[in-house]
């Protein structure tokens, strides 16, 4: 499956007028939706590599061993992670000869702009860029295309994990459980706590929130929940 955003890592390029780029201060390596970008202006942008159009050694390909290596740590099994292909984009709809587009292929393959892993052999990879226009870019363009992994998942093997987010970033819990179980588990990565009166909140005393309601450490987690932070601390202690 192909991931919902692409990961957290790269530049901040601003292509609108100015050609401006600036690094990521701190990359989580993970998806999160402020990755779409648009206008000109788009977060998590990668060159994929400085050496050659080859994908193993690639720039590319040590965020995706990452990004793997942290699904692992949460508990997934009997995986492999990777870019996706050209032959897959053109089955989804992505056109080489007609149109240079995915506008035939469903709006979540070109929601972002992002490598495949094929090559021509010149040094030149193809991809989705950020209009839905889909074609090939030099291994060191530096603009709009970022890094979306397929996740492949062994045959019989049970996914049990769902994601939701916290202002916007995208984080993973097993199906069905409840905050209280994800503060204690790895999934855990904000060190989020549960406070004197049994809510969910940082460790400065902002609750989360869930359509502007305080989350109990006893509710359970919501399959594509969009959750926020309080904007003011709770004053409570915490546990």
């Amino acid at each position: 499956m192909l991931s919902k955003y692409n990961l957290y890592v790269g530049y901040i390029v601003n292509s609108d007028g100015d050609y401006d780029v600036f690094e990521i201060e701190d990359p989580t390596g993970i998806q999160d939706e402020i990755t779409v970008g648009s206008d000109g202006y788009f977060i998590g942008a990668v060159d994929f590599t400085d050496t050659g159009g080859v994908y193993a050694g690639s720039t590319v390909e040590y965020y995706v061993r990452n990004y793997g290596s942290y699904l692992s740590s949460l508990g997934l099994k009997n995986f492999n992670s990777r870019l996706i292909t050209k032959d897959e984009l053109e089955s989804l709809g992505c056109e080489q000869w007609v149109s240079y587009s995915c506008d035939s292929a469903p709006s979540w393959v070109y929601s972002t702009a992002y490598w495949s892993g094929t090559d021509d052999g010149g040094g030149y990879l193809w991809g989705v860029d950020s209009n839905g226009s889909y074609g090939e870019a030099i291994y060191e363009y530096l603009n709009d295309r970022g890094v979306r992994p397929v996740i492949e998942v062994a045959s019989g093997e049970v996914i049990d994990l769902l994601t939701f987010t916290i202002n916007g970033i995208l984080y993973y819990a097993s199906e069905g459980m409840t905050w209280e179980e994800w503060i204690e588990s790895d999934y855990n990565t904000l060190s989020l706590v549960c406070d004197s009166n049994g809510y969910v909140s940082t460790e400065t005393g902002n609750r989360i929130l869930n359509d502007n309601v305080e989350v109990l450490s006893t509710n359970k987690v919501i399959t594509n929940g969009e959750y926020a932070y309080s904007m003011h601390s709770s004053g409570g202690s915490v546990e």
